[in-house]
């Protein structure tokens, strides 16, 4: 994963860079605020469980940088942020997706901190990084990362008399094996608003959807390792074997805590997601790596992770930044972000990666320690994944794709190629030199 991170920043982002300066003229570096003695306020948005305790614990510590805590979902971050820039009134900081900080930057919301953060960067896995420095410029503190895993539950893989599925192949077999046993339980599902996980997908199986040849971006959203992945997911769903179901909503929940859905591929930070929200099935849980197209080559992906990015208008970035390196990388907020009973993350911090509270043993998921498997999974991550400029207007276009297998309106392999032509037709919107891949 480090590799893999590292590589496809160095490949995409000073083009990113570039396009964002030509187009914005407003990338330029923060002021410090005045005197980091001064008494200041700063307004944080984000989604993580736990934020607001975490955030009361730094506050009661530090009466001179008070901060104000706006609890944002994910899924509506991004245009709000949008809105708040262009109105003047956008927070300081904010919680930013890995996959949304080139789109950011290409539309000129955030603000370059490089000078004030450089300080920071040694406490910090190199490809988190990475990922908030593209083009060698930084714009806030990174936060998490999301390597994906598989969670299943034990009681109900032994009573359906199913092994650990390895392969994709082998998650088949056990996915009609429990169609056939119970049709009203199924193995997992597909849902139609966690398009990352179905991107996910096709980074593990090696495509490759944006990459950046010279000065040109190159768009490859139909190419044949996205066209396998659709075509097998087709398949689990023509033959209903598994589901098309929305997930982060109680019944797919109320799913995860009867026993509906047997496993569900996700990243790292989902473990809080499920210990919270089917906590009566603590010990019943596990985690394994998700399954891959070929037993001798284990591969993993990354969904999700996120930073605290600094955004234009902020008058104190030098503070805001302490306080986000200490938001993501003290014990005290770890305790609480990383707890799987709080937000569940998998921290980018290096010291943070060595806390008692991220290689703790779950009772949860059988005593296990959640942190050997994420580790394991981030080294099974493939190289050559580039997030394009246009993140939101991806994931929105397969967000829809799947949402019209839902509907019966639409399979996802014949859809691929309209995904693909929309993309390439935002980016050239925007002034972006591109071509299909």
């Amino acid at each position: 994963m480090h590799r893999t991170t590292r590589n496809r920043l160095i490949a995409g982002a000073s083009a990113a860079v570039a396009v964002a300066l030509a187009l914005t003229g407003c990338t330029g570096s923060g002021n410090t605020g005045g005197n980091s003695d001064e008494k200041v306020s700063i307004d944080y948005w984000g989604w993580v469980p736990g934020l607001d305790k975490a955030i009361a614990a730094w506050n009661a510590e530090n009466p001179d940088i008070q901060v104000t805590f706006s609890n944002t979902p994910a899924d509506t971050a991004p245009a709000k942020l949008q809105a708040a820039v262009k109105a003047g009134n956008a927070p300081c900081l904010a919680q930013v997706g890995y996959s949304d900080l080139l789109s950011d930057l290409v539309d000129g919301q955030l603000l370059d901190v490089t000078e004030q953060a450089a300080q920071y960067k040694k406490d910090y896995v190199d490809f988190a990084w990475s990922l908030v420095s593209p083009g060698g410029k930084t714009y806030g503190i990174p936060q998490d990362t999301g390597p994906m895993v598989m969670y299943y539950r034990t009681d109900l893989f032994e009573q359906y008399g199913i092994t650990v599925p390895k392969t994709w192949d082998e998650y088949a077999a056990a996915a009609k094996k429990v169609q056939a046993a119970n049709p009203d339980v199924a193995i997992g599902a597909l849902a139609p608003n966690d398009a990352g996980a179905f991107e996910g997908y096709a980074w593990q199986a090696g495509a490759k959807w944006f990459s950046v040849d010279g000065d040109q971006w190159k768009v490859s959203i139909d190419d044949k390792a996205t066209q396998k992945v659709a075509s097998y997911w087709q398949g689990l769903v023509d033959s209903k074997a598994v589901p098309v179901k929305l997930n982060y909503t109680p019944e797919y929940y109320a799913d995860l805590a009867s026993g509906k859905l047997l496993t569900v591929i996700s990243a790292a930070w989902y473990s809080g997601i499920i210990s919270q929200n089917a906590a009566d099935t603590s010990g019943k849980w596990a985690i394994a790596p998700m399954p891959s197209w070929d037993a001798s080559k284990p591969a993993s992906a990354n969904l999700g992770g996120s930073a605290s990015a600094v955004f234009q208008g902020c008058k104190y970035p030098e503070q805001a930044l302490k306080f986000a390196n200490w938001l993501n990388s003290s014990e005290t907020s770890m305790n609480i972000l990383a707890d799987p009973k709080g937000g569940g993350l998998y921290p980018a911090a290096t010291a943070a990666l060595g806390f008692d509270i991220v290689n703790a043993k779950s009772a949860f998921f059988g005593n296990q320690v959640p942190g050997e498997q994420f580790a394991s999974a981030s080294k099974a991550v493939p190289e050559g994944w580039n997030f394009g400029p246009i993140s939101g207007q991806t994931i929105q276009n397969v967000q829809d794709a799947l949402t019209n297998v839902q509907n019966g309106t639409g399979t996802i392999p014949a859809q691929l190629s309209g995904i693909q032509s929309t993309n390439l037709d935002a980016l050239k919107s925007k002034g972006i030199n591109a071509s299909a891949g």
